[in-house]
């Protein structure tokens, strides 16, 4: 088995980028604000509830999240892959967090 690093390095880089939009940028402070708002209220179905509280928790957790980010990242490139090199989208998302990597490292920055 031939494994593509680049490939993994970039489905991981697009996964980070993905998962910090949905959990922290300011971006969508103001939608997050309400589904986080909806999720996070008394419901009275038991089931409606833990089905809200798991969501909210997946929303919130970057473990989570990244989880099922990665599973989708994986799944796409490998539907829209063509010999091992990444479609345009995945270059670009990697490519748009490798300079953010040093630049929260040098300023300390969330």
């Amino acid at each position: 088995m031939n494994v593509d690093w680049s490939l993994i390095l970039i489905c991981a880089l697009v996964t980070w980028r993905v998962g910090r939009f949905i959990e922290k940028d300011a971006l969508i402070d103001g939608t997050r604000a309400k589904v986080l708002g909806w999720l996070d209220k008394p419901r009275t179905n038991r089931t409606t509830d833990f089905h809200a509280d798991k969501v909210w928790t997946l929303l919130t957790c970057p473990w989570c999240l990244c989880i099922w980010i990665s599973a989708g990242a994986l799944l796409a490139s490998r539907l829209f892959v063509v010999d091992s090199v990444p479609v345009p989208i995945w270059s670009w998302l990697a490519v748009a967090v490798l300079p953010l990597v040093p630049w929260n490292y040098l300023d300390g920055e969330d």
